[in-house]
């Protein structure tokens, strides 16, 4: 039974050779940006997965709003940020 499944899917894709290749080109499409996709998130979640104290790192940003309109977002932040935050108690080591 599974044989004759075989040949009339065969027989099908000979006969129709164009439709054959535009869902075999959407399907090879799909796959491939998926797997893409898997793999950047991968490589996204173990950035920092080295260091012991991984689940403790931060990312601080500052956004700058001029007039209520967010302008400019850095990456960089002022030095008096860093004794604030070990003052601070949510990012104290328990």
């Amino acid at each position: 039974m599974l044989k004759n499944y075989f040949k009339i899917a065969l027989r099908n894709l000979k006969t129709n050779k164009g439709y054959t290749l535009l869902n075999l080109f959407g399907l090879v499409t799909g796959l491939t940006c998926c797997l893409v996709s898997f793999q950047y998130v991968a490589y996204q979640k173990s950035f920092d997965a080295f260091n012991g104290n991984a689940g403790q790192i931060a990312r601080l940003h500052m956004d700058f709003h001029d007039q209520g309109t967010l302008t400019m977002q850095s990456a960089t932040v002022f030095p008096g940020v860093a004794p604030l935050m070990k003052n601070d108690c949510w990012c104290r080591p328990q």
